[in-house]
């Protein structure tokens, strides 16, 4: 190829490749207009529905913005608040002395402890001290609860405030004689099918 072919070709390829731009620029601008369009019209639903939700609630004041929560200016009403499980417990006690009459009382703690399940929180039957669901916490608390050690009162012959289920132990059955052991005897075991 000669000198002012290969010029040619060279310009005719830089001229296809600058409207392919042009193109896809044209292509992304609407874009761009389209999700603009998109963002407006949010904007709007969400201002009505602002608004019709302050005039349900009768509350005229807007809700606080992202900035206003980093730069500590949110109202106080709209801060999370955090509570003490502790304290409130002691509110909404089940039992005898919950008083059984008001279901009232006892729906809302019934509503209580499923809220809590399902954020992952157990509370011990005996004690009613709150636990994360975690199998060595839970562990570590039967053994330090004061109503699972050797000094509780079930151990002493007095009822617990809550009947637990009994314990059942891990079970093996002997392969030869078909014997049935609990797992802290079957080291210990004789078989009787060996003779």
């Amino acid at each position: 190829m000669s000198q002012p072919e290969s010029l040619e070709q060279e310009l005719y390829e830089t001229v296809a490749d600058k409207q392919a731009f042009q193109v896809k620029l044209r292509q992304l601008r609407s874009e761009v207009r389209l999700v603009e369009a998109s963002l407006e019209a949010l904007q709007q639903k969400e201002s009505f529905l602002t608004h019709e939700l302050a005039k349900r609630t009768k509350v005229q004041k807007e809700l606080p913005s992202v900035d206003d929560f980093v730069q500590g200016r949110a109202l106080e009403s709209a801060i999370p608040k955090f509570y003490d499980l502790e304290k409130e417990v002691e509110s909404l006690t089940i039992g005898d002395e919950a008083g059984t009459d008001n279901p009232g009382q006892q729906a809302e703690c019934d509503d209580w402890e499923e809220m809590l399940e399902s954020l992952g929180v157990a509370r011990c039957g005996y004690c009613g001290v709150r636990l994360p669901l975690d199998i060595a916490a839970i562990e570590l608390h039967s053994k330090t609860c004061p109503g699972t050690g050797p000094n509780s009162p079930t151990s002493r012959g007095t009822p617990s405030p809550t009947p637990s289920p009994p314990k059942v132990a891990f079970t093996a059955r002997c392969s030869h004689c078909g014997d049935s052991l609990s797992m802290d005897l079957v080291e210990q075991h004789v078989c009787r099918g060996r003779g």
